[in-house]
């Protein structure tokens, strides 16, 4: 049986996508390192929770459970840039804890554990990831700050292609 490598996160909207990647490619004329493997545009999301490889009953359990999250609009800013050292990656994130962000997390991460998928205690930092294999950190770069209204989050698969990943949505919530 054949397994699938899920998880859940945000998938931004056109206009917020085109101004990651916009944050993107003026970080990107900021280094030179020509190892550092940038992000595709269409691969651009905020990562809510890892679940992993699971068969497809599993797969039905999540969606299932997930549908019963009681999900409401909100929005956040993506205000600062970072660099991770042990994952070797370049990010967007926020400045500020935001409420309504962190309890989708939670609740997500308690759909996950109700399904019988263990994970641990994972702390939730929440983030884009623009840039992997990175050995260096990143200068200090001002950015203009970028409104991100959500209104839906998905389950992704990750599929393994030649060029790398790419990033499916199996289910928008």
């Amino acid at each position: 049986m054949k397994k699938r490598r899920v998880f859940f996160a945000l998938t931004p909207d056109d206009q917020t996508q085109a101004a990651i990647y916009h944050q993107l490619v003026l970080t990107k004329k900021a280094l030179t390192n020509s190892k550092i493997r940038w992000i595709k545009k269409d691969n651009l999301h905020l990562t809510l929770c890892f679940i992993g490889s699971v068969n497809n009953a599993t797969l039905t359990t999540l969606i299932d459970n997930a549908k019963q999250i009681q999900f409401t609009e909100f929005s956040f800013q993506l205000d600062v840039s970072g660099y991770f050292k042990k994952p070797k990656i370049i990010w967007l994130g926020c400045k500020e804890k935001n409420e309504s962000l962190n309890s989708l997390a939670t609740n997500i991460k308690n759909v996950a554990e109700d399904s019988g998928i263990p994970l641990g205690n994972p702390t939730f930092k929440p983030h884009i990831t623009l840039a992997r294999n990175c050995n260096e950190k990143i200068p200090e770069l001002k950015m203009d700050p970028i409104l991100w209204i959500v209104k839906h989050f998905c389950l992704m698969e990750s599929i393994s292609v030649n060029e790398g990943v790419q990033y499916k949505v199996i289910h928008q919530f």
